[in-house]
């Protein structure tokens, strides 16, 4: 059976605290699965944002992104949203290359305080 997947990376936290993507899978690796027309990745900072408890949200709910330029730890920052709620953030390592206005989000499941969400690229209403 063939996988629809075309690429696996993992984020390693590195000894600044940082995740960077690699290609070796090690313990505890948050793997970021790139499909075709979608990433599925972990929100960043949701302890931080939400605190030890995850919302209770359903599957599919549609996320909002939103840049964060004044951000003091990454001027890239890309916060994800549940309407006013701030969930986390997009990992550092792939925040570049995510564009909130050609991107949109949903929410796949959370578990272990870990969230992971889906992000598909649309294209914008004329």
């Amino acid at each position: 059976m063939k996988s629809h997947v075309l690429e696996v990376q993992y984020l390693k936290k590195t000894s600044k605290g940082e995740y960077v993507l690699t290609n070796e899978r090690q313990d505890y690796a948050l793997a970021i699965l790139k499909f075709p027309t979608s990433i599925i990745f972990p929100l960043m900072g949701t302890k931080y944002c939400l605190g030890s408890e995850l919302p209770e949200i359903e599957m599919g709910a549609t996320l909002n992104l939103k840049h964060e330029p004044k951000n003091l730890f990454d001027k890239n920052a890309i916060a994800v949203y549940l309407g006013q709620q701030k969930l986390g953030y997009v990992p550092k390592a792939i925040n570049k290359k995510i564009d909130p206005y050609y991107h949109k989000v949903s929410y796949l499941s959370g578990y272990s305080g870990v969230m992971r969400v889906r992000l598909q690229f649309t294209y914008p209403s004329m």
